[in-house]
């Protein structure tokens, strides 16, 4: 499990030894959820511009969120349509998409080492 899992599950059982209502972990959950779809999302996005290297990803990110999105991430089923429409396929985009989708419906984790400790999310890594 990597160290940004492990810390984000130590805060989570933290607040609730304080006694934070469960609502409002759940609230504070969403924020994770945000940041690992995000990290999700550049590392598929990466794996398109190996294939494509004249994609314009930070663009073509934008407009895939346009109408099809939530907390600015695209929505799952557009993600995979977009990584269809580029016929990028391979078993490291499909491990990416499978956990965008835990990560997405769930909140959790499955393969917590896709994201290695110190990673940025995509937004915050921009000028």
């Amino acid at each position: 499990m990597s160290a940004t899992i492990r810390i984000r599950d130590q805060v989570v059982e933290q607040l609730r030894d304080l006694g934070v209502k469960t609502d409002d972990i759940v609230k504070s959950r969403r924020v994770w959820i945000n940041v690992y779809c995000n990290i999700l999302e550049a590392k598929i996005g990466a794996a398109v511009v190996k294939e494509h290297p004249d994609v314009d990803i930070k663009n073509e990110f934008v407009q895939l969120a346009k109408g099809n999105s939530k907390d600015g991430l695209p929505m799952l089923e557009a993600l995979r349509k977009w990584v269809a429409e580029k016929s990028v396929k391979g078993p490291k985009v499909d491990e990416f998409l499978a956990e965008y989708e835990s990560v997405w419906t769930t909140g959790a984790m499955r393969n917590p080492d896709l994201i290695p400790f110190g990673a940025i999310p995509r937004v915050l890594n921009e000028p």
